[in-house]
């Protein structure tokens, strides 16, 4: 589901029918509580059976699916106007659940917690690439280098093993760090920016123009594409770099890296996602 493509899409309907003036937070909370009331109705006379198979039991199936809608489409609106990214959201949603309901039987210091944490803590409302980015600034000033200060930030505060090694948020900080741009760390480059770092850069002009944009991730990068052209949709963790890094004060915009774009996407080492070895 393309979330910022749909979010768009509703406030074009909306601004083309003239219903901004009504869409506030408190009429929008309103609409979807009616919603929720109506896709309720479907369910209210069947028993818990049923429920579970309702289109066996009569219940109006293509209904409950424009209920459904209805009330995802209120939530799209209501995060638009609030400026909620709903993915960051519910990602760091289900790591405060997963920490407050552990999995049974899995202990670390004698508490039960699904999550291994080692050392000092950051700020756990963080996403975990805005957690990985403070602790590796962190390891970087302890004299790691930059790559392996990634890999044991990772080790910290990210759980899966997938998480722990995703290119794009990685080679935007390894890249960065080696370009000169994280204060407090300098070192000759031996490889071009990479794309993600580049983003990063091209952020950091749009934050200084733009200010209200470190609000909202989802229409920081939505600039950030605009500005370079980058056809991907998913920022993929690279903008929670950019945001632990500039909310820190820790980003350096002048530095040894070329500032005037992105790397082509099939230049190799300096490519997207690059994950090579440090």
């Amino acid at each position: 589901m393309d979330i910022p493509a749909l979010q768009r899409q509703l406030r074009t309907f909306a601004r083309e029918r003239q219903w901004g003036r009504y869409h506030s937070p408190k009429n929008l909370v309103m609409a979807l509580s009616v919603e929720v009331a109506e896709l309720m109705e479907h369910f209210q006379w069947l028993t818990e059976d049923e429920s579970r198979q309702p289109e066996q039991a009569g219940a109006d199936i293509a209904g409950i699916g424009e209920e459904v809608a209805d009330v995802l489409l209120y939530l799209l609106q209501l995060a638009d106007q609030l400026g909620i990214d709903l993915e960051t959201a519910a990602t760091h949603k289900l790591a405060r659940n997963a920490r407050k309901h552990p999995v049974p039987g899995t202990r670390v210091g004698g508490q039960a917690s699904p999550l291994p944490l080692r050392g000092p803590t950051v700020n756990p409302t963080m996403t975990v690439y805005e957690r990985m980015t403070v602790r590796a600034v962190q390891l970087l000033a302890g004299g790691l280098a930059p790559g392996e200060a990634w890999k044991q930030a990772g080790l910290v505060e990210a759980e899966a093993h997938g998480t722990r090694n995703k290119p794009c948020p990685r080679s935007a900080f390894v890249s960065l760090a080696e370009h000169g741009h994280i204060q407090g760390y300098s070192a000759a480059p031996t490889r071009p920016l990479t794309q993600n770092a580049a983003y990063c850069l091209t952020g950091a002009a749009l934050l200084v123009e733009r200010p209200e944009l470190a609000t909202s991730r989802t229409r920081l990068w939505e600039a950030i594409r605009e500005r370079t052209g980058v056809s991907r949709q998913g920022q993929n963790g690279v903008v929670d770099v950019l945001l632990a890094l500039h909310r820190n004060g820790q980003l350096v915009t002048g530095g040894s890296g070329d500032l005037s774009g992105p790397a082509s996407e099939s230049s190799g080492p300096a490519g997207l996602d690059t994950d090579s070895a440090d």
